[in-house]
């Protein structure tokens, strides 16, 4: 206890005992206070949100929460880090990828990343899927490479089965620089993404494993095996299921280089991690510590020792998230996923650049997603700090449910035999069909949000002219095992196909469809409700025309006439709907109006106003991609 004064001259008592701890929280109380706010609503309903996985978060979390098991960074499980330090001058690897398919241009872009800070370069092959670098040989590999000091950065492969040979490349050019880095072979992920294999598995399984022997011979910082997930990961899957696969993946190829002649601790040690990050900042974090978990568990059950069992692992920002429509918030979307892929504590991150979905990128881009690793690492300072996350009971919590769920995927793939059984009958295609659907309700829904897409849309935004992303003339390879691939989907597509309809009508036709706001009342009325309208309707494409409020449906009517389009929107308050809405629609429907909406949930009124011409309604959870493709059609805009 110590005294000072205050301004007045009063003495303040201080208490700076340390006890160990925070005063403890009377649960009781504080659901007696929330439940006095909520008026009688319901608790779970109102506060607990779900994830993909039907995991509960709730809004309060305590020490009874956290399971007190996760030990110190670099330790067993490795829930807070495979290593109990890092370079504070490079925390993680800054990872490019590179894919452009012009060798020369590539170099360039290799070169400038370097000198702007990247020191792990992911090479894309191209195939019959997507576009990308197209190697050859040796020689193509040293136009790749010119100037480039290979003993300072690391390479990783992402080629299918071309993998091993172009890691060949690689070797042959950098011979004994080339110290760190992934071969990339991954054979369950190209039968997933790719739709096949060209030889069956068990000799893609095999070839891998005669290849981690020679390279476990040579070098213990260079990897074979390859597990994967972003191309399940951008087909749809959840956090718990991606592990889930993740771990049969891993589990299979243990399996693959320890009947190759691999002791355990040396098969692990041939094996790396590629997961993703995306908008869920605590969802994406707890996703990495319960992988690093799982794999650590799986690693000792199997035999291995300790030190052979902390996961490597890459992340790069999801691409599923990214969108085509108002570019730029992309960047806040790839910030908040490398934020969490640094608060994970990924060994290596590629930030997408904010033009990811429009085509390759350009050099603003690439440099704008270099200097989000900057800021992530030195003006937050993360790169000084081990596990920054932990000691959260909500992120502990948190993590161990991910992990349980991830786990109980896990069993049920081990259940059917194993990943590759997983893949050829269908389950993992059914589950990601599942997740889809509930996903692509959530978005329709706008229970998932997309800033600038279905939120906050730029009707007028100019579109950005990038170089596309061409998909190079590969025919489909002879398959001997086949499945179905795994379809790549951006969460804002649905919006942005309606965006392109609108755009194209607008092209022909020299105007852009639109939909007359007929505001009843005066502006503190229907400000809200017009606004909410107005970014409903053009997050399809659909412009609004904002109108003055009217006190009578003549005004309404002589304004809609002059707006020129067929169809409108009714915006003000409950009160003034039963007042004026039944008057107002069918006014508008007599004037011609071919769709009418209101904004707002209407209740028992429902009846009333259809039989006045309002058809339509729009409110919190309502299905906006059909509501927006109502308006087109009304509008019309051509399918």
């Amino acid at each position: 206890m110590s005294e000072t004064a205050d301004s007045t001259g009063q003495a303040l008592n201080l208490d700076l005992r340390d006890d160990g701890g925070f005063p403890a929280i009377d649960e009781a109380a504080w659901r007696g206070l929330v439940d006095k706010t909520l008026k009688g609503a319901d608790f779970d309903k109102r506060l607990v949100k779900k994830t993909a996985d039907g995991i509960a978060v709730k809004p309060l979390y305590g020490a009874a929460d956290a399971s007190g098991e996760i030990g110190l960074p670099g330790q067993m499980p490795f829930t807070r880090g495979g290593a109990a330090a890092h370079e504070l001058s490079r925390p993680w690897d800054i990872t490019l990828r590179v894919e452009h398919p012009d060798l020369v241009k590539t170099n360039a872009i290799i070169l400038e990343g370097l000198e702007g800070g990247v020191s792990h370069l992911d090479l894309v092959i191209a195939d019959h899927t997507q576009g990308g670098l197209t190697i050859k040989d040796k020689a193509d590999m040293e136009a790749l490479m010119q100037g480039v000091d290979l003993s300072l950065i690391s390479v990783s492969i992402t080629g299918g089965e071309d993998a091993g040979m172009v890691s060949r490349f690689v070797a042959m050019i950098g011979g004994p620089k080339v110290v760190k880095g992934a071969i990339g072979l991954d054979p369950l992920g190209a039968l997933a993404t790719r739709g096949g294999l060209t030889k069956n598995l068990e000799e893609s399984l095999a070839f891998a494993g005669s290849v981690a022997q020679q390279t476990a011979g040579m070098t213990e910082t260079f990897r074979t095996m390859s597990v994967d997930m972003r191309g399940y990961d951008a087909a749809g899957a959840s956090p718990a299921l991606s592990l889930g696969i993740a771990m049969a993946t891993g589990v299979a190829y243990l399996r693959a280089l320890e009947a190759a002649g691999l002791s355990i601790d040396d098969a692990a040690r041939q094996i790396s991690f590629t997961l993703t990050t995306d908008t869920d900042l605590f969802v994406s974090i707890a996703k990495l510590r319960a992988a690093r978990t799982l794999w650590a568990r799986i690693a000792t059950a199997s035999g291995g020792a300790q030190n052979s069992a902390a996961m490597v692992l890459g992340v790069e920002t999801a691409s599923r998230v990214m969108a085509q429509r108002d570019p730029h918030t992309n960047i806040l979307r790839t910030a908040i996923a490398g934020f969490s892929a640094a608060l994970g504590g990924a060994d290596a991150i590629s930030i997408l650049p904010f033009t990811h979905a429009l085509g390759l990128p350009h050099e603003l881009a690439r440099r704008v997603a270099r200097n989000i690793h900057v800021l992530l690492a030195e003006e937050t300072n993360l790169g000084r700090v081990m596990d920054p996350a932990g000691g959260s009971f909500a992120l502990e919590r948190l993590t161990d449910d991910v992990a349980a769920a991830a786990w109980r995927h896990f069993q049920d793939i081990e259940a059917l035999g194993g990943m590759a059984a997983a893949l050829t009958s269908g389950w993992v295609h059914s589950r990601l069909a599942e997740l889809g659907a509930a996903q692509a309700r959530d978005v329709a829904t706008r229970k998932i949000t997309l800033t600038g897409v279905s939120e906050f849309p730029d009707i007028a935004e100019a579109q950005m002219a990038l170089e596309p992303r061409s998909q190079p003339d590969i025919s489909t390879p002879e398959f001997v095992i086949q499945v179905e691939a795994l379809e790549a989907r951006r969460l804002a597509e649905p919006f942005e196909v309606l965006r392109d309809r609108a755009d194209a009508h607008a092209r022909a036709s020299g105007a852009a469809p639109s939909i007359f706001l007929a505001n009843i009342g005066h502006l503190a009325d229907f400000t809200a409700r017009a606004g909410f309208a107005q970014y409903l309707f053009e997050s399809g494409g659909v412009q609004a025309l904002p109108g003055e409020g009217y006190t009578s449906a003549a005004e309404a009517v002589k304004a809609f006439k002059a707006s020129g389009t067929s169809i409108a929107c009714l915006c003000s308050s409950d009160d003034l709907y039963g007042e004026h809405a039944a008057d107002f629609g069918k006014a508008l429907k007599e004037a011609g109006a071919k769709l009418i909406f209101l904004a707002g949930n209407p209740g028992e009124a429902r009846a009333a106003y259809e039989a006045a011409g309002i058809s339509h309604f729009i409110h919190v959870g309502t299905n906006v991609l059909e509501a927006l493709a109502e308006a087109q059609d009304a509008a019309g805009v051509p399918a």
